[in-house]
């Protein structure tokens, strides 16, 4: 070959349309030098179509200069990456916007002999997910440091403060260092052990909600409500903890309690009725003076028709109902009691704030009863983000890359740093260029012939095999892989496979291009761990978390939200809070709307309010806000942080506390019964105006040494011995002795009662009661115990009278009767036929007069002769009766059935006689035609069993039922049925021995059923 042969530029050997397949954009320049060696302009070469792109075609761009096509500062922003990746030796990446595709590229730049190469790879998905965490993470970190509770992140295992928020700084006085060096145990002032227990607790999330007591750096205990759960940071299990200082309403709680006790103590023992009811009368509630005069108690009160059943007249109920309505003084009104029984009572009426009404009521039954005895003998009340962050999008995908078919085409693509490599179908590695070397730490010779996976001891997201198919089906597979560098670190690859086909289109190996990602992986999971933390942290507040925006337009709202309104985020996202939950006057008529114009206006100066607030379903809540201002850098407003507290029960019992206020102001001036309070530690006696009067005592104030000397000397010892009880809490003060009048020197008796209240340690510190002036009933009292001995003495003499009066009538009974039975024998049939009448008459009037001088003698004997009562079933004393009553009831073909029957306290040969009389009652008066049927059954109800005696007999007319009780009465006339009609009164003086009840519902032709009941009580 001679010297004047012209070379070829082995650049024009080369087949650029290889790359045509490649995925991303891709683009080869020839460097172009000056005389001196310098690059100044870069050659188009080679295109692909991913860079072909409305003006810039390949038809129009190859093999021009970029002078030709772009400007000078294009030009030079070229050849200044060219130059650097020269003077580095490596390629260089960049990141850039494409504005008319709207994407975002990773450009990988290399240099390689006189050939510049740009790569592009499209990350816009990846920028947008993270600017997505980015954004997610100032949302949640602004919610984090703007939150007014106190924020607390901690190891649980060491107990060591990791992140606190600024609230947490101002709130214990420290500075966030010092915080940051302190354990938990250095706030809380539980032991060690009691906190590390609770810690444990909370990170198993079986308990999230606790009360301590935390130090401040000034050294102040205060009370605080902390709501803490677990939270992974950094594949590290912490805890958060939300604090919020309850000192002042542990203080009011603690106010209120003792008002509620004090008032409740002295509602308890007052011996007065009140009832609180609506203007209806329809819903009443009781206090326990109420519930010991009539026997019902509150409870039960809520599920009874109260007027129908105490004024059962209805008439009377009327003019009861317009008094109670009507407020008007003093009326006396007679009430039915449970146990049927009546009462006498005078009530008065007042009306509290909420329209409610109340009833002051007295027991006037032993006045009244007394001025009736004395006139007949002489002539008486009680939403954490709902929408939570959507799922996190999928992590980036993963960046394509594109198959190279031609082994031959290698040393092109040894030139760029990316790691590319070649192994066969066995998967040993046939290809490694610098970028695998750089990467791995293995050379090219070290690497060939290796097998792939176990080199780089690669972690595949599916099985291989599967991975393989599927390149094997459609030619390319790209994924994520996890592989092991020569020095043992392990790194994120994003890898693309393509595969390789020989000339006759048989699989011969693959090819793999594969991308370090593992700082990207970092970031990304540490952006997203920053993000799930302080979404945690306001997810899991157990407050009301609201963001408003400038306009008062909702922006935000919490899980905690949600569910303590009933509200979706979504349902009030972008509404104004005023008619959404918060209405626009309170109940009591305050303008909320001016008020919230106020806090979105200046929410500094409205930090802290209270306001009712309205759920979704119209309920009426209180909420306590704490409002703090989010402002931009120039200062200007862009929105409200809101977080509040349901304070409804506390609003309750404030209202409630008020009410009873009232109630009792009302109640002691109606009644006129004196209260008192000793203060104990002053031993000092406070008296009201009506304690005065009845004690005649002029000083509002007195020890408790010239207390005891208004007492009657004779019950002082007495009255000493009751404090000394209450006050060692063995006993409650409760008593009655006698006073002497300080004014007028008269004796009275006195009812009083008291409750000692005491302090934490359970050191008594003040007592508070009332006293009743009961002189007259005292005396009525007296007078109806000698009524009570009088009548006592004149029941016994009766039943003297009766027993001898039924035993000597017998004697010259069995006389006539005997002779009458000898004329019968003698003479009968021989007389005419009126004198065998009259011999008959004779006989059958001594039988009968037998049968009720026996009766008359059983009747008289029920309470006296009477057994001891015992616990036993209540079958075995019928199962006597029917052995008593076999024949009878065979003769009458009677079928008796009967339920299970209870065990009862009571006398078995008397309930025996019951079950006797009523079963021989339902025989006797059965139908001719129909055979007679008795069943017998029994059910507990309230405090007592209800037995039942039913049968198909010929039955009554209502109105005879309750005459049938009354002894000797009969319905029918003597002759027609057989007996003295003595049988059903002992069956009820049997009952009334008992404490029971007994009655009769019957029809006439339809039968009848026979009640008694047995109290369960011994």
């Amino acid at each position: 070959m001679s010297n004047n042969t012209k070379k070829i530029d082995p650049l024009l050997k080369i087949d650029f349309q290889i790359f045509d397949s490649i995925e991303e954009p891709l683009s080869i320049y020839k460097l172009i030098h000056d005389q001196n060696g310098n690059i100044i302009d870069l050659q188009v070469l080679y295109i692909n179509p991913k860079s072909e792109f409305n003006y810039i075609q390949k038809r129009n761009v190859i093999n021009k200069k970029i002078s030709e096509l772009y400007d000078r500062n294009v030009v030079n922003h070229y050849l200044k990456i060219v130059k650097d990746v020269i003077s580095t030796g490596k390629s260089k990446r960049y990141e850039t916007y494409f504005a008319p595709l709207d994407k975002y590229y990773l450009v990988l730049n290399f240099v390689y002999n006189d050939l510049y190469i740009s790569l592009s790879v499209d990350i816009s998905e990846h920028k947008r997910h993270e600017k997505y965490l980015k954004e997610s993470e100032n949302r949640y970190q602004a919610l984090f440091r703007n939150n007014y509770a106190p924020m607390l992140l901690i190891n649980p295992d060491t107990g060591n403060i990791i992140d606190v928020n600024p609230a947490a700084c101002s709130f214990y006085g420290y500075k966030k260092e010092e915080l940051l060096r302190m354990k938990i145990t250095d706030l809380n002032i539980l032991t060690n052990e009691q906190i590390f227990n609770e810690m444990q607790k909370a990170k198993a999330e079986k308990k999230n909600h606790f009360v301590f007591k935390h130090q401040l750096a000034s050294g102040e205990i205060r009370d605080v409500d902390t709501y803490s759960g677990p939270i992974t940071v950094g594949g590290k299990k912490l805890l958060y903890s939300i604090v919020h200082d309850i000192t002042q309403q542990k203080r009011a709680e603690k106010d209120l309690r003792h008002e509620r006790e004090l008032l409740q103590a002295i509602v308890d023992t007052i011996p007065v009725m009140i009832t609180i009811y609506d203007p209806q009368v329809e819903h009443m509630q009781v206090n326990n003076a109420f519930e010991e005069i009539t026997g019902w108690s509150n409870e039960e009160i809520q599920h009874l028709d109260v007027m129908e059943i105490v004024y059962p007249d209805p008439d009377y109920r009327l003019e009861a109902a317009e008094f109670m309505r009507s407020l008007s003084g003093w009326k006396d009104l007679t009430m039915t009691i449970k146990d049927g029984s009546k009462i006498e009572s005078s009530w008065a009426n007042v009306q509290i704030p909420d329209g409610r009404q109340v009833g002051i009521g007295i027991d006037i039954t032993e006045r009244k009863k007394l001025e009736n005895e004395l006139k007949q003998s002489r002539d008486r009340l009680e939403e954490q983000v709902k929408e939570r962050t959507a799922e996190l999008e999928e992590s980036y995908k993963s960046l394509k890359e594109s198959e190279l078919k031609a082994k031959e085409q290698a040393d092109l693509l040894d030139i760029t740093h990316e790691a590319i490599f070649v192994r066969d179908i066995t998967d040993k590695i046939s290809f490694w260029n610098k970028g695998a070397e750089e990467l791995y730490g293995w050379s090219k010779k070290e690497a060939l012939g290796k097998i792939l996976q176990k080199l780089l001891q690669t972690e595949y997201p599916k099985p291989l095999e599967e991975i393989k198919n599927k390149v094997l089906s459609r030619g390319r597979w790209d994924g994520e892989l996890t592989h092991t560098k020569r020095d043992g670190t392990k790194i994120n690859v994003l890898s693309r496979w393509s595969l390789q086909k020989d000339n006759l289109n048989n699989p011969i190996g693959f090819m793999e291009v594969n991308t370090d990602i593992t700082e990207q992986k970092e970031a990304l999971k540490k952006l997203k761990e920053n993000e799930e933390k302080y979404r945690e942290l306001v997810e899991n507040a157990n407050s009301i978390i609201i963001r408003l925006d400038k306009k008062g337009n909702i922006s935000f709202f919490n899980e905690f939200a949600e569910a303590f309104f009933g509200f979706r985020e979504d349902e009030v996202k972008g509404r104004n809070i005023l008619g959404t939950i918060v209405p626009k006057s309170e109940s009591n008529g305050r303008d909320l709307q001016e008020l919230m114009n106020k806090i979105i206006s200046d929410p500094e100066n409205y930090s802290y309010v209270e306001n009712e607030n309205i759920t979704k379903n119209g309920k009426r809540v209180w909420v306590s806000w704490t409002n703090k201002g989010i402002f931009n850098k120039k200062g200007e407003l862009q929105g409200i942080l809101s977080i509040g507290t349901d304070v409804t029960k506390r609003k309750k019992a404030e209202n409630n506390l008020k009410r009873s206020e009232t109630i009792l102001q009302e109640a002691t001036r109606l009644s006129k019964v004196g209260a008192y309070e000793w203060d104990i530690k002053k031993n000092r006696f406070i008296f009201s105006k009506e304690w005065r009067r009845i004690h005649g005592v002029e000083e509002k104030y007195l020890p408790s040494e010239e207390l005891m000397k208004i007492s009657h000397p004779e019950d002082i010892p007495h009255v000493k011995k009751a404090l000394n009880d209450a006050l060692e809490d063995t006993k409650q003060y409760n008593i009655e002795h006698r006073i002497i009048n300080q004014l007028n020197g008269e004796i009275r008796y006195i009812h009083a009662m008291g409750k000692v209240l005491k302090d934490e340690e359970g050191h008594p510190i003040k007592m508070y009661g009332v006293a009743d002036d009961i002189t007259e009933s005292k005396l009525a009292e007296i007078e109806r115990e000698n009524l009570i001995k009088n009548l006592k003495r004149s029941n016994e003499e009766l039943r003297q009278f009766a027993y001898i009066t039924s035993h000597d009538l017998q004697e010259p009974l069995r006389t006539m009767s005997s002779y009458a039975g000898l004329l019968k024998h003698r003479y009968e049939g021989q007389l005419d036929p009126d004198a065998d009448d009259f011999i008959e008459f004779m006989v059958s009037g001594a039988a009968r007069m037998k049968s009720m001088i026996q009766g008359l003698l059983d009747y008289s004997r029920v309470g006296t002769h009477g057994n001891e009562f015992n616990n036993f079933n209540s079958e075995e004393a019928l199962n006597n009766t029917l052995h008593d009553l076999v024949s009878y009831i065979k003769e009458n073909n009677a079928e008796i059935t009967y339920d299970k029957l209870p065990v009862i306290y009571a006398d078995k040969d008397q309930i025996a006689r019951v079950f006797q009389n009523l079963i021989g009652n339902s025989i006797k008066f059965h139908k001719k035609d129909e055979t007679p049927r008795i069943h017998v059954s029994a059910q507990k109800k309230d405090n007592e069993y209800v037995f039942s005696v039913s049968d198909n007999s010929i039955g009554m007319e209502p109105e005879y039922t309750d005459k049938i009780f009354e002894i000797f009465k009969r319905l029918h006339s003597i002759g027609k049925y057989e007996g003295a009609g003595i049988g059903l009164a002992i069956v009820k003086r049997i009952i009334d021995r008992h404490g029971g009840r007994v009655w009769v519902r019957s029809e006439l032709g339809r039968g009848s059923t026979f009640y008694f009941t047995i109290p369960l009580t011994q």
